[in-house]
Formats: C-alpha cells, sequence, structure tokens
C-alpha cells in the first residue's frame, strides 16, 4: 500500500470567515461597482478563503457563483487594470503628458483587452488614447482592443527585430530553426494565447535553457 500525503489546510479564522461572507455579498449582489466583483473574487483567490470548503479556487468559482474560472480570471484581471489606470491618472508621474481629468472606465467589457499589456504604464498609455480618440472621451471595448492590438503590434515587432538580429549571429541552420519558433510565439501571444498553456511554454523554454547551459 503506498503512502500518500493528505494536504493538511488551515482552517479559517473568525475574522476571515467573516470577511469571505462580507466580499461573497459582493460577488452575489452584482458588485456594488463595476468592478467590486473583480476585486472581491482576487482577495478570496490571494487569501485562499474558498480552502475550508473547496479544494481549489476554480472548483469553489463554479460551485459558489456559477461561473467559470475564465470569468473569474476575466473580472480579476479588469479590476486590476482599473486600478492601474486609476492611480497612474490619479498619481501621474512627475512631467509626463498624462491627464488627470480623463474619465475612467466603466464597465469590464470597456477594459478586457488590456489585461494583456505588459503592465501599468501601458495600460495608462492605451487607455489615455482610447478617451482622446473616442466621441466624449467614452470609448467602446471594440475601440480600446484596436489600440491594444495596435500597441501589442508595435511591441512584438521591436522584440521581433532584436531577437532577428540576435540570431543572425548565429549559423545558418539554427537562425531558420529559431525564427520558426519565434513566428509561433509571436502568433500565439497576438492571440493571448488561446488554447495554449502558456506555463507549459514557458517550462520548455526553461528547460531548454537549462539543456544548453548544462
Amino acid at each position: 500500500m503506498g503512502n500518500s500525503e493528505v494536504e493538511v489546510v488551515d482552517p479559517l479564522t473568525e475574522q476571515e470567515q467573516n470577511r469571505l461572507e462580507e466580499l461573497e455579498r459582493v460577488v452575489f449582489e452584482g458588485m456594488k461597482g463595476p468592478f467590486d466583483s473583480g476585486l472581491a473574487l482576487r482577495e478570496i483567490h490571494g487569501e485562499k478563503y474558498y480552502r475550508k470548503t473547496h479544494p481549489t479556487f476554480e472548483v469553489y468559482v463554479e460551485s459558489k457563483f456559477g461561473i467559470s474560472r475564465q470569468t473569474a480570471y476575466r473580472l480579476i484581471d479588469a479590476a486590476n487594470v482599473f486600478e492601474n489606470v486609476t492611480h497612474g491618472l490619479q498619481n501621474p508621474p512627475s512631467g509626463s503628458d498624462i491627464s488627470p481629468f480623463l474619465c475612467l472606465p466603466s464597465n469590464e467589457r470597456q477594459i478586457r483587452s488590456m489585461a494583456k499589456l505588459s503592465g501599468p504604464e501601458e495600460q495608462i498609455e492605451v487607455w489615455q488614447r482610447a478617451v482622446q480618440t473616442s466621441p466624449k472621451g467614452k470609448p467602446t471595448g471594440a475601440h480600446v482592443k484596436k489600440l491594444v492590438n495596435e500597441k501589442l503590434g508595435v511591441t512584438l515587432q521591436r522584440t521581433g527585430t532584436k531577437i532577428t538580429q540576435a540570431a543572425r549571429e548565429l549559423p545558418e541552420d539554427f537562425v531558420e530553426a529559431f525564427l520558426t519558433i519565434t513566428e509561433k510565439l509571436f502568433t500565439a501571444k497576438k492571440n493571448n494565447f488561446k488554447g495554449i498553456d502558456r506555463k507549459k511554454v514557458i517550462e520548455f523554454i526553461e528547460r531548454l535553457r537549462r539543456f544548453i547551459e548544462d
């Protein structure tokens, strides 16, 4: 009979249980604000408040709220973007051209695509451009997505140029192989790795790096 380790789950404290119930009400009530559900889910996930009743966050959100893991993470991503944009507009870096008077995002669909961007700076940049180029300063989700794709295209193009320049210093057969892989990665990234396990791709590349270094 094989030995199997049983994971010990720390019980919720009374304070944690009260906080969980408060956060669940926020999600159930449909949110006091357009991003409150994402903020609540983020805290539940980060603090593992689901651990008392469910083995994983994915199982928890489906059982408790009837939403898929994709929906839950999408709401969390939108909340993160909203926080980044809000903080950036309210606290613009000295000397920047960021206007603190721009309207803020008003719903998750509007900024869903901005989660693909590399971080707060790009998110603020794209949002500012979206507001400035939209009728009455109220961008639609489609317009934001268009600007996001344009931004990603420029970023990928610059990255691709650097990779190509580095590859030219390698033997010709290596160049061909690396550029083929790079092209596949760029296509996957532009599609936000849809249908592809990003973590497994990173793991493969990391193993390849270790193989080369050994």
